[in-house]
């Protein structure tokens, strides 16, 4: 009897443990999809920082662990309780009170006060890749890109999503950024070549010739129709009208037969000038002001030049980071990265 109720006994508790386990496993899977409120750290402003905008009010800074953080001056910053944990990849103003934030699990925040409170307006862990740039036409109507050519619309200022139907999406490739022009145009760009336009508000979008073989990571608006777009290993181009830019048949595209035009003449045929850079890292972010360039990459780099020169020389940022975004403001270049925020004087 003592036998048998031994392995009874040892039967249920085995059978306990694999239940607990598997309940557990299922809690943490589940816990996993759900948003968790960023926490707050001491040291917030010199962990990664991804992006800076400014809004004339204050700066708004966003980064690793649904960190948030404004400051009026640039010196004393305040972390922002976020309602999500996820890397949080680029912010967006649509004026000084109104902007968007976008992110790691599909994250969509939005702001109405000017940075100082948060609402969670998109998440899907499931899916769980990150969205890397939004652009918004006006207080509604707005346009989020990301990861393998996922994107969301939105019409009623985020409180709905719908996915957004066209053959550049269907490509799967990573859409890295995204501007309005003061034409009206639309512009995206993407890994490897990814080029599109569109002069109908998103409705629909024209796949661009590429002067350049791999991943673009961000563009800057050049003029009232013109472009600057950059990326991998320096590589930067301009165009002066995109309205011209020469387009690709989506059913022939092949990214990987694309090749990188050095040549003036032939550059000049596609409506493209490459910009003459003194560096061979990478390039993640920057400004366009006044007639200037200003581009911030890997290891801390930072070009700066006239954009009719298309030429760019070395600034010394004293930084040993990646750098990823930057704002001019009050004669101070305020860059960010992996250390967080830094200052450049100007």
């Amino acid at each position: 009897m003592r036998s048998s109720y031994s392995n009874s006994f040892a039967m249920n508790v085995a059978v306990l443990v694999v239940a607990v386990a598997i309940s557990t496993t299922t809690i943490a899977e589940d816990r996993t999809l759900q948003p968790y409120p960023s926490e707050f750290m001491p040291k917030a402003i010199s962990s990664t920082l991804l992006d800076i905008e400014y809004t004339g009010e204050r700066f708004i800074v966003a980064g690793d662990r649904g960190h948030v953080l404004t400051s009026t001056d640039g010196n004393e910053w305040n972390q922002v309780n976020i309602p999500v944990r996820a890397m949080l990849t680029r912010i967006r103003m649509l004026d000084n009170k109104i902007g968007w934030i976008v992110g790691h699990d599909a994250t969509v925040l939005g702001t109405r006060d000017g940075g100082l409170s948060w609402k969670l307006l998109h998440f899907d862990a499931e899916w769980g890749k990150p969205f890397y740039d939004v652009l918004f036409l006006d207080e509604n109507r707005g346009f989020v890109i990301g990861s393998n050519g996922r994107a969301i619309h939105t019409t009623d200022g985020g409180e709905s999503w719908t996915e957004p139907e066209g053959s550049i999406f269907d490509l799967g490739l990573h859409m890295n950024g995204i501007i309005k022009l003061g034409s009206g145009t639309l512009f995206i760009v993407g890994e490897r070549s990814l080029l599109a336009r569109s002069t109908d508000n998103g409705e629909n979008w024209d796949l661009i010739s590429s002067p350049y073989s791999g991943s673009f990571f961000g563009v800057l608006p050049y003029g009232d129709n013109g472009i600057v777009t950059f990326g991998l290993r320096g590589n930067t181009y301009i165009a002066e009208d995109v309205s011209i830019l020469t387009t690709e048949n989506l059913d022939e595209w092949d990214e990987y037969g694309i090749v990188t035009q050095t040549d003036s003449e032939a550059l000049s045929a596609m409506g493209w000038r490459i910009v003459d850079n003194p560096v061979v890292q990478s390039l993640f972010g920057g400004i366009t002001y006044d007639g200037n360039l200003v581009l911030v990459g890997v290891n801390g780099t930072v070009v700066k030049g006239r954009l009719e020169s298309g030429k760019l020389s070395v600034v010394n940022s004293g930084v040993d980071a990646p750098l990823s975004d930057a704002v001019l403001v009050n004669n101070k270049l305020y860059v960010v990265g992996r250390n967080g925020v830094d200052t450049i004087n100007w």
